[in-house]
Parts: C-alpha cells; sequence; structure tokens
C-alpha cells in the first residue's frame, strides 16, 4: 500500500481481505492444536505464535485504515521503512516454519 501509493483504497480493501484471512487460518491452527495429540512445538507455543501474527495483521490493518481515517496525502520515508522492516521479518518467519509453506 506504501509502496504504490495511488492505488491505497484498492490495496486497503486487499488488506482488509487478508486480515480475514489471517483470522480464519488463526482459528483454524488453534482448532488443529485442539485435534492434534502430538504437536511439532509445545500447543502453547503453537497458540501463540498464531495469536502474535494475528494480532500482527491486525495492527496493519488498523494503520492502513487510520491513513485513510486521517486523510493522509502520501507516506512519509518512515512508514515505508517501518512497512518495509514488516516485510523482512514477515519474511524471516515464513523461511524459520517450513512446515507452514505446505499449508
Amino acid at each position: 500500500m506504501l509502496e504504490t501509493w495511488e492505488n491505497a483504497q484498492e490495496n486497503m480493501k486487499k488488506i482488509a481481505e487478508l486480515e480475514h484471512t489471517g483470522d480464519r487460518l488463526a482459528h483454524e491452527i488453534i482448532a488443529l492444536v485442539h485435534r492434534t495429540f502430538v504437536t511439532p512445538l509445545d500447543r502453547e507455543d503453537i497458540a501463540l505464535l498464531a495469536h502474535s501474527l494475528d494480532d500482527v495483521v491486525d495492527f496493519i490493518e488498523a494503520a492502513a485504515n487510520a491513513l485513510d481515517l486521517y486523510k493522509i496525502e502520501k507516506p512519509t520515508v518512515a512508514a515505508k521503512e517501518l512497512a518495509e522492516i514488516i516485510v523482512q521479518i514477515t519474511r524471516e518467519t515464513y523461511l524459520a516454519s517450513p512446515s507452514c509453506a505446505a499449508v
């Protein structure tokens, strides 16, 4: 959204859709943990990771909504830098969770 600001409204819709997908996946993960007898990590750790990732996506959607609410005309350099950090963290989290790639 911050890279192609001209399409901010369209990107906000995509972010909202991804947030809903994230909610669904978090619920599915928790349900799967409850149905699985042996898990690759502690149940509490899996649940905490799922909830934490869901929180991050919620915060991203909230930030996008705030940009719209406050009629921000263009993102600052600092906002773009923070967004890039989130992208890097997401990439590293994905790479650290190879079993998630199969889902």
